[in-house]
């Protein structure tokens, strides 16, 4: 992806594998998540995986850790250092000004690269019907 050559995104790429990883492998994390999400009254959000070769994927990544940044950073704030170190490395990234400004640009802006994808995947793709 072209984003990997922009520091701040290769970060922000890799910390979405993180957070995927942190919660999708271990239950316990998944039940603490889900429980927080719960207290907030948010429906619980699975957090999808950003595969590197596919906007969409992406997409859906940033979206998920974007509607439950909130409950992931207080998931996170509740385990101590020393029984979840991993965890308190990823929430010491999330809390950074500059990682939650590039999920906000990810998910402001990766639902319109999306769409145009899509819409260029398609079969009968008329390149007039591109209004510049």
């Amino acid at each position: 992806m072209y984003y990997a050559k922009i520091p701040a995104m290769k970060k922000t790429d890799n910390l979405l594998e993180k957070i995927y990883e942190y919660y999708k492998y271990s239950c316990p994390n998944t039940a603490s998540l889900t429980v927080v999400q719960t207290a907030f009254k948010e429906a619980p959000l699975p957090i999808n995986q950003a595969k590197h070769h596919r906007w969409l994927s992406h997409e859906a990544a940033d979206t998920s850790i974007a509607k439950s940044y909130q409950s992931i950073v207080v998931d996170l704030e509740k385990k101590s250092i020393t029984d979840d170190p991993v965890g308190n490395g990823i929430l010491k990234e999330l809390k950074k000004t500059q990682t939650l400004r590039c999920l906000l640009f990810l998910a402001d802006t990766l639902p319109i690269v999306s769409t145009l994808s899509k819409f260029f995947q398609g079969e009968k793709v008329n390149l007039g019907q591109v209004k510049m």
